[in-house]
């Protein structure tokens, strides 16, 4: 029985796998997202527009949209669109997402029912940084334990 632990934030992520409670994790992908990085100044090649407000005044124009959050969502798809391949190609048998709240909640939409019924664990915590020990310490037990066929752990 293999686990895939996905460790996400909105530049990178990280797949392992895992076999058991006891054994090692493996760095098996990583997906990095260098733009996500960066400020929307830097993204966007000219200055917001301008228009006049109702107070006939003049005012910016950039409203809700946001280059980084657009970057930030690409990515956040990306990662799940991984995640999906690697469920198609029967590479894991449930799953443990570890990342922020926010990074949980732009990937979560992403995944299909039949991906989103191998989560075994989500770990709402930013842990990007986390060396493979320092993650064993967030990992559930329940999670990693060999389970029985048509047995769901959440």
């Amino acid at each position: 029985m293999t686990t895939r632990v996905v460790v996400a934030d909105e530049h990178e992520a990280r797949f392992y796998d895992v076999a058991g409670a006891r054994e090692p994790l493996h760095l098996t992908a990583s997906l990095q997202e260098g733009a996500a990085r960066m400020y929307d100044r830097d993204l966007e090649s000219d200055r917001p527009g301008s228009g006049f407000g109702v107070n006939g005044k003049r005012s910016a124009m950039d409203g809700e949209r946001s280059t980084k959050k657009e970057h930030i969502n690409r990515f956040a798809r990306h990662v799940a669109r991984a995640i999906e391949a690697g469920r198609r190609h029967r590479q894991f048998d449930q799953l443990v997402l570890i990342a922020a709240p926010r990074m949980l909640g732009l990937i979560r939409p992403y995944l299909s029912w039949p991906c989103r019924a191998l989560i075994a664990a989500e770990i709402r915590k930013d842990l990007s940084d986390a060396d493979e020990r320092e993650l064993r310490k967030y990992l559930p037990r329940a999670a990693l334990a060999r389970r029985r066929p048509g047995v769901l752990l959440h």
